[in-house]
């Protein structure tokens, strides 16, 4: 499994989420959501809206993917 880590604004903090459980990462408005397929980011809900950039997930999606945990 790997995970990347987040500032969440609508959970209100950093969240970890296993990137084998996002089904998406979409752009709506000036906001980017992570989907999710399950209840995930420490039990938060399908759609974490985060702070970083669209970009900036998805890199740390496919570094996370590429290397494994602790990178």
């Amino acid at each position: 499994m790997a995970f990347i880590t987040a500032t969440s604004t609508n959970l209100g903090n950093q969240v970890t989420i296993n990137v084998n459980h996002i089904v998406a990462v979409v752009v709506m408005g000036s906001s980017t959501v992570v989907q999710m397929a399950v209840m995930d980011a420490d039990r938060g809900p399908y759609g974490i809206y985060v702070a970083e950039s669209y970009s900036d997930i998805v890199g740390r999606i496919s570094t996370s993917e590429a290397y494994g945990p602790g990178r």
